[in-house]
C-alpha cells in the first residue's frame, strides 16, 4: 500500500473488510499493522500540537505524562513509530518540562525576597527554556523577571553599605547674622589646647574612593525612582531618604572638604622644600 496518510489507509482498509474481498493474508496483515501504526502515530501528533501553548503551567506534567504513555501504548502493542516522530516526543517533552519549572520558579520566589542564588537558579533556568524552544513569550517574561531580582537585589546591598558606614561627627557651620552685618568684626577667638589626637576614621574599604562611594548612592537614587516595579516597599523608601540627606549633604561634601585640605598641604609642603633648595 504506497501511502503513508492514516485517512487514506483507513479508507481503503474499511472498504476492503466490508466488500469482503477475497485478499492476500500476508498483504492484509500489513495493511492493519501499518493502519495501526499511522493511527498511532497520528494520535500522538495531534496531541503535540495541542500542547504549542499550555494555558496552566501546573497541567504540563499531567500532560507529558499522557504523552509518555501513549508512546508506551503503542510500543505494547508492537508499533514501530518513526524516530521522527519520537524525536518530537523527546523535544516536546523537554520544552514542556523547562517551560514548567521556569513559571514555577517565577512564581514561588518574589523580587522582594530574592538573593544571588535564585539570581542563578532562574539565569540557568532561563537557558534552559531558551535551548529547548520554549516560547518567547514565556523566556521575555523571565528576562524582565531576572532584571528586576537583580536590580532589587542591587538597591538592597547599596542601602545596607551605606547604613553600615561608620557614623562621624561634622563641624557646624556658622551662618551669618544679615543684623550684624555693620557691626565691626568680633574678636578672634582664643586658640584653643590642642586636642588628643584622634584615631583614624574606620574607613570602609568599598568607599575609599570618594568616586565610587558617590557611584554608589547615584546608583541607589537611580533604582529608587524604579521602586514600585522593583517591590521596594515603602519603608525602604524611608531609610534610602535618610541616607541620601546624611551623605549628599554631609559625607560627600565633607570628603570633598578633606581631600581638597589635604591637597593644598601637599602643595604647601612641596613648595616650602623648593625654596629650601
Amino acid at each position: 500500500m504506497d501511502t503513508m496518510v492514516y485517512e487514506t489507509v483507513d479508507k481503503v482498509l474499511s472498504k476492503l473488510k466490508n466488500e469482503n474481498l477475497d485478499l492476500d493474508v500476508k498483504m492484509m496483515k500489513a495493511a492493519e499493522i501499518l493502519h495501526l501504526k499511522l493511527e498511532k502515530e497520528k494520535d500522538i501528533n495531534e496531541f503535540i500540537d495541542s500542547l504549542k501553548v499550555v494555558a496552566n503551567y501546573k497541567t504540563i506534567k499531567k500532560s507529558v505524562s499522557i504523552l509518555g504513555d501513549k508512546v508506551k501504548n503503542a510500543k505494547e502493542l508492537d508499533v514501530s513509530l518513526d524516530p521522527e516522530i519520537l524525536a518530537n516526543v523527546n523535544a516536546t517533552t523537554a520544552r514542556l518540562i523547562s517551560e514548567r519549572n521556569l513559571l514555577f520558579q517565577m512564581e514561588k520566589v518574589s523580587v522582594s525576597k530574592s538573593n544571588h542564588e535564585d539570581v542563578t537558579e532562574l539565569e540557568d533556568l532561563i537557558l534552559k527554556s531558551k535551548s529547548t524552544e520554549v516560547s518567547s513569550t514565556y523566556t521575555d517574561k523571565s528576562d524582565i523577571y531576572l532584571d528586576k531580582m537583580k536590580r532589587n537585589i542591587r538597591a538592597r546591598e547599596i542601602l545596607e553599605l551605606l547604613e553600615t558606614y561608620p557614623p562621624r561627627a561634622y563641624p557646624e557651620v556658622e551662618e551669618p547674622d544679615p543684623k550684624n552685618k555693620n557691626k565691626k568684626a568680633a574678636d578672634p577667638p582664643k586658640k584653643k589646647k590642642k586636642k588628643k589626637k584622634e584615631p583614624p576614621f574606620p574607613m570602609p574599604d568599598w568607599a575609599l574612593d570618594l568616586d565610587t562611594l558617590k557611584s554608589e548612592v547615584d546608583s541607589l537614587k537611580e533604582l529608587l525612582v524604579d521602586r514600585e516595579n522593583l517591590e521596594l516597599p515603602d519603608e525602604f523608601q524611608e531609610r534610602t531618604e535618610e541616607q541620601f540627606v546624611r551623605f549628599y549633604k554631609k559625607e560627600i561634601p565633607f570628603r570633598k572638604e578633606l581631600e581638597e585640605a589635604e591637597r593644598l598641604a601637599k602643595e604647601a609642603k612641596a613648595n616650602k622644600k623648593g625654596k629650601k633648595k
